[in-house]
């Protein structure tokens, strides 16, 4: 489960210099992360699929994951369960279109995995990612895939 005091004590050992006096490290704005945490998302989240919670701050043992995930009735919800929504399909190709995605964007999840978090000079934060954005999107051509700029003097847009 979410420790606000876990949490504040691995954001000082991050970058101590730079998050000092900052809103981030008080006791009452990690709390209120916590519970919104635990009470919004997690009861939000449960509407969409089955919810396991584990104790992380010493470890736990991953078999014990699986062995839980292999224990969830699945059976028990049909194709207009609420919990299922989100994979309800009504035609094979929907469920193609799905694979194809899914299996098309493998270099895009596995680069996800590839952050090596020993080094906080190569984390970049929210707000120096979001200055790249802008900054990306602001250059002719950059905002939206080739052929779909107008900037770029591209026609027929909507028809493509």
């Amino acid at each position: 489960m979410f420790r606000s005091t876990l949490f504040s004590k691995g954001l000082r050992r991050e970058d101590a210099n730079t998050k000092k006096n900052t809103e981030v490290l008080t006791a009452s704005y990690l709390e209120t992360l916590a519970n919104v945490y635990k009470y919004n998302y997690l009861k939000e989240i449960t509407k969409h699929a089955e919810l396991l919670i584990y104790d992380w701050s010493s470890f736990g043992d991953a078999e014990m994951v699986v062995e839980d995930i292999e224990r969830i009735d699945f059976d028990k919800f049909d194709k207009y369960d609420t919990k299922m929504r989100d994979w309800r399909f009504f035609e094979e190709n929907q469920y193609a279109e799905k694979r194809w995605i899914y299996t098309r964007m493998i270099d895009q999840v596995k680069s996800l995995n590839n952050t090596n978090l020993s080094v906080p000079e190569l984390i970049t934060g929210g707000e120096d990612l979001q200055i790249y954005e802008d900054v990306h999107d602001s250059i002719p051509g950059n905002k939206y895939a080739e052929g779909y700029n107008a900037d770029m003097g591209d026609k027929g847009i909507w028809w493509k």
